[in-house]
C-alpha cells in the first residue's frame, strides 16, 4: 500500500462523459473549472451511470458514476512531472574471453555464476552456477559455446545466453539478457511487476574459486522499468485501493472494483503516458487544536499517445509559478511537448 494519501486515475480511450475510463478536470461542484477556481479534482468515469428524476420530478437526468481524486490546491502544488510511455528494458551483459589469455586446461572446470540481485537468499543473493568441463582441444570459442548451451538447456535459468564465436573467433563473446518475469501476468495477478537484475562472476573451479585472467565482463544495458508500463500501473492502482477501504486482495471473497486498464493495452503489452501531481492539503488534527498539512499525490495514466490534450487542458488552469516539470520551470507548451 502507498504510505501517503494517493489517488491513481487510469484512463481509457473514452471520448464521452459517462464512458468507463473517461478522464477530465472538475471543480468542487463537479463541473468544468473556471479561472476563479482555486481547487480542482481529476475524475474518471466508472461507466456505471444512473438515471434519476430532475428537480421538477418529471425530467430524467443521467448521473455519471465517477471516481474523484483528492483535492488539488492550485496554489500549493509542489511539482508536476510528466513522462510518455516507454517500455521496460531488460538487463544485458557481455562476457568476453580473450583467447590469447584464456587457455583452457583439459580436466579443469570453467564456471560462470549468475548472482541475482533481485532475489535475496538466507545469507546472500540467489545464485545459479554453470560449469563446463574442459577436454583436450577446447579453445576459448568452444568454452563459450558450451557455456551458452548449458545455460540455454536449463529451464530454470533466469537469463538467456548467446555465444558469438564468428565475429571474432579468437575473442568470443557471450551475451546475457535477463528474461521477462512472467509470473505476474493478468490484471488480477497477486504477484507484482519485477525484473531480473544480475551480476556475473567467471572463475576456474579448483580447491578454491580462482579468477581467470583475460575475461572481461561489461554491463551494456541496465534494468529499467520504463514509464507507464501496464503492469506497473496495475500495481499502482492496486496499492491505492487501501484508500477506498479495500485491503483484502487475496482471500475469498475479494470485493474490489474492476481495473480501469483496458484489455487491449494488456494484450498489446503496452502502457500509458503518465502525469504525477504533488500538492499539499490541510486537515484538522484529531485533537482539534490546530490544522496540519500532508502531501497528496495524484497519479494520472492516459493511454500512450493521448497525454498531450490532457496536459494542455491542465496547464491552462495552473498559475505560472507552478508550471513545472521535473526540476525546471516550464510553460504550457513545454509540458505538452513531453508527449510529442
Amino acid at each position: 500500500m502507498i504510505t501517503y494519501p494517493n489517488s491513481v486515475i487510469v484512463a481509457r480511450a473514452a471520448t464521452t462523459a459517462g464512458q468507463k475510463g473517461f478522464v477530465d478536470v472538475y471543480n468542487a461542484n463537479g463541473v468544468a473549472p473556471t479561472a476563479n477556481d482555486t481547487v480542482i479534482y481529476v475524475g474518471v468515469d466508472t461507466g456505471e451511470n444512473t438515471t434519476v428524476l430532475g428537480p421538477d420530478g418529471a425530467t430524467p437526468l443521467t448521473v455519471n458514476g465517477r471516481f474523484m481524486s483528492s483535492s488539488i490546491d492550485l496554489s500549493r502544488i509542489n511539482s508536476i512531472t510528466a513522462e510518455k510511455f516507454t517500455a521496460p528494458q531488460q538487463e544485458v551483459a557481455t562476457l568476453t574471453l580473450n583467447g590469447t589469455l584464456v587457455t583452457p586446461v583439459p580436466g579443469e572446470e570453467l564456471c560462470v555464476s549468475v548472482v541475482y540481485r533481485d532475489i535475496r537468499g538466507r545469507h546472500t543473493n540467489f545464485t545459479q552456477t554453470y560449469r563446463v568441463p574442459v577436454i583436450a582441444g577446447d579453445t576459448a570459442a568452444t568454452v563459450a559455446t558450451k557455456l551458452a548451451a548449458t545455460i540455454t538447456k536449463d529451464q530454470n535459468a533466469r537469463v538467456t545466453a548467446v555465444a558469438d564465436v564468428t565475429t571474432d573467433a579468437t575473442n568470443p563473446v557471450i551475451t546475457f539478457t535477463g528474461k521477462v518475469v512472467d509470473n505476474n501476468n493478468g490484471l488480477d495477478s497477486i504477484n507484482e511487476f519485477s525484473q531480473v537484475n544480475f551480476q556475473l562472476v567467471f572463475f576456474r573451479a579448483a580447491k578454491t574459486q580462482e579468477a581467470v585472467a583475460g575475461v572481461t565482463i561489461a554491463y551494456t544495458q541496465n534494468v529499467n522499468p520504463g514509464f507507464g508500463y501496464w503492469k506497473v500501473v496495475r500495481d499502482r492502482e492496486k496499492w491505492a485501493l487501501g484508500y477506498k477501504g479495500i485491503t483484502n486482495p487475496v482471500h475469498w471473497p475479494v470485493l474490489k472494483p474492476t481495473s480501469f486498464i483496458a484489455d487491449s493495452i494488456v494484450a498489446a503489452d503496452g502502457g500509458f503516458d503518465q502525469i504525477v501531481i504533488s500538492s499539499m492539503n490541510e486537515y484538522q488534527s484529531p485533537d482539534n487544536s490546530y490544522r496540519k498539512e500532508t502531501e497528496v499525490v495524484t497519479e494520472i495514466y492516459l493511454p500512450s499517445g493521448t497525454g498531450t490534450a490532457f496536459i494542455t487542458k491542465l496547464s491552462a488552469l495552473l498559475p505560472e509559478t507552478v508550471k513545472s516539470i521535473k526540476a525546471g520551470v516550464a510553460t504550457t507548451s513545454d509540458l505538452a511537448s513531453v508527449f510529442a
